[in-house]
């Protein structure tokens, strides 16, 4: 390489991940590769009981919240939440998402916590 130019990794946009409905054990372990834009979670639901949900991404060591989606899209077959996250803003640690289903007159009801882990 020539003075002044860095090789840089491969740019990766979108790595997905697909986490399954909250269960007691320890979270799955997630790698973001280097160079990674957006995580995308597919989140599967056990039901779907709700049009509209809301989410909010929680660093379990601290408990600050991380991100906030502007929205969350449920599948066509409405099992599957998909929820994006800036990659830079998850850290190696464990973190959790949060997701509520927010009912017709709009009031919010805890659907659960979906737990991870990401190392890089």
């Amino acid at each position: 390489a020539r003075l002044g130019q860095m090789k840089r990794g491969p740019v990766i946009s979108v790595a997905t991940f697909i986490l399954t409905p909250p269960v007691r054990g320890a979270a799955p372990t997630i790698r973001i590769p280097a160079g990674t834009v957006t995580a995308a979670f597919r989140l599967e639901l056990e039901s779907s009981d709700y049009r509209k949900y809301a989410a909010e991404v929680r660093d379990l060591g601290d408990g600050r919240r991380v991100f906030t989606p502007g929205s969350v899209k449920n599948s066509a077959a409405g099992l599957v939440l998909e929820i994006r996250v800036p990659a830079a803003r998850l850290k190696p640690g464990t973190y959790a998402i949060s997701v509520d289903g927010i009912t017709e007159s709009g009031e919010r009801e805890i659907i659960g916590d979906y737990s991870f882990r990401v190392v890089r």
